[in-house]
Parts: C-alpha cells; structure tokens; sequence
C-alpha cells in the first residue's frame, strides 16, 4: 500500500491556484475574487447615482476610492500571479519526485546545478489543505509543498486524502471543497 509515489511539475494554473488560495486560506477561496470585487463596484454605482445630478464631492471620493480598490484587487487577481511566475518560474522547471509513506514523506529534485532531497515526518508539518486542483503541505506558516491532483490517479488521491483524515485533526487538516 505504500509508498505512494508520483513526480510533479509546476505550470502556470497549478501556481496561480496556489497564489490564490494563499491569500484566502478558507473554503471560499474560490468566490473570495468576487465577493472583494462586488463592495467596490456598488460604490463606484453610488457615486454615478450621486452624479446623476451634480457633481458632490462625496460621489467623486466614492468613484475615486472605489476604482482605485477595483484596479488594485484586479492587479492582486489577475496580474501579479502571471508576473510572479515569469519572474520566479525557473525554480519550477524542475520536477518534484514524491514519496508519501504512512508517517512521512520525501521530495527530491534534481536539477542542472545541484539534487536536493528532503525528509518529513508529518509530526513536523503545520497544516494540509486539501482543494478542487490540489493538496498544498505547508512545513512552515508560509511554506508548502503542492501536489496537484491531476498528476494523481483517483485512488491515489483518495489514498493520501484517508491517510492524512487519520494523521490530522481538523485544526491541521482541512477540506476546501465539499466532497
């Protein structure tokens, strides 16, 4: 039954699912893109309604602030991942060879320069999220390993899902979608 072995490769919709749950870690980080944008633009709505009439200073701070909070949020959503991948994306040429074992796990990555290779026991880990695309490993607050799912075959990741359902208390271990 074990290990369960698989290799991962990092592309750009495996990063961007990354960068954006990052920023959410809840279940909703799906709909969090929408629901940010929708305060925004009821404002930026007021403050046309407001003009309908005159111009009040009050309907220019409202398109003012809320166009500026939309471009920023758009630029968080949609801009920055693609920029963050072409600028760090080399790191991601590389494969990652996993081992999931029933109380730990390895990853190893040979690249031109250098092999790395590193051990964990799941005693060391601090959360395991686990998505629609993907099981993100954080081993630190702000490091994770990812293992997207389309590398993994149903039963693997079945699998990997029991086994870290039996490790794991839901503090550390948390569904982000309905199953």
């Amino acid at each position: 039954m074990f290990p369960i072995t698989f290799t991962t490769t990092m592309d750009y919709q495996v990063f961007e699912d990354y960068f954006i749950f990052s920023m959410f870690r809840s279940k909703s980080y799906r709909t969090s893109k929408g629901i940010f944008f929708l305060p925004y633009a009821l404002m930026i709505s007021l403050g046309l309604l407001l003009m309908t009439d005159e111009f009040s200073i009050l309907a220019i701070i409202l398109l003012t602030v809320g166009s500026l909070v939309i471009s920023i949020f758009g630029y968080m959503f949609f801009i920055a991942p693609k920029r963050m991948f072409k600028k760090i994306g080399s790191i991601f040429q590389y494969p990652q060879n996993f081992e999931v074992f029933e109380d730990h796990f390895t990853v190893s990555q040979i690249g031109e320069d250098a092999k790395n290779y590193s051990y964990f026991k799941f005693s060391q880990v601090v959360n395991v999220y686990e998505t629609h695309n993907a099981f993100y490993v954080f081993i630190t607050v702000s490091q994770a390993f990812i293992i997207p799912k389309k590398v993994l075959t149903q039963e693997e990741i079945n699998r990997i899902s029991s086994l870290f359902l039996s490790i794991f208390d839901k503090k550390k271990f948390k569904i982000c979608y309905k199953k």
